[in-house]
């Protein structure tokens, strides 16, 4: 019996193929998990959809470009997380924070952070201006670097 990745690198060949049930296997297995990026770095649903969609269409447009079959799913994201960018760069303008508006908390207990619920955390990211809930979502859930962000936005690190 063939293993995942296996199976994955079969319908990566199939799609490049042009063959449109391989390219819905690919859309119905990555679609939930790069939804969930879209929406973090987007803040909505109906934006959150329409680049997801561009996400699918430009990655199996740029299928051939993918050098590794097995690696089609951290490709995808990057093609993901690009179009999330550039959407925001053509809906939202950046503005720089300066040092005096960003202030210092001097908290002592640090056990609070254990009684917050996570739709709470949500809702928080949600409430975030764009600019701030890109970095924040690249950073902490997608584990990008400092400098990759930067590079990523066209910001300063």
């Amino acid at each position: 019996m063939e293993n995942k990745i296996e199976i994955l690198e079969s319908y990566v060949a199939q799609a490049r193929q042009k063959n449109k049930v391989a390219q819905a296997f690919l859309y119905k297995h990555f679609s939930n998990t790069m939804f969930g990026i879209c929406f973090r770095m987007l803040g909505n649903r109906a934006d959150a959809e329409d680049v997801l969609q561009e996400s699918f269409l430009s990655a199996f447009l740029k299928i051939n470009q993918l050098k590794v079959d097995k690696n089609f799913g951290s490709w995808l994201r990057q093609i993901v997380i690009r179009k999330c960018i550039a959407f925001c760069k053509r809906k939202i303008p950046w503005v720089e924070l300066s040092s005096e508006s960003i202030t210092s908390s001097e908290e002592t207990d640090d056990t609070w952070i254990f009684e917050i619920k996570l739709e709470n955390v949500l809702i928080e990211i949600e409430s975030l201006p764009s600019g701030c809930r890109q970095v924040f979502v690249l950073y902490a859930m997608e584990q990008l670097t400092h400098k990759e962000i930067a590079l990523l936005l066209g910001i300063a690190e």
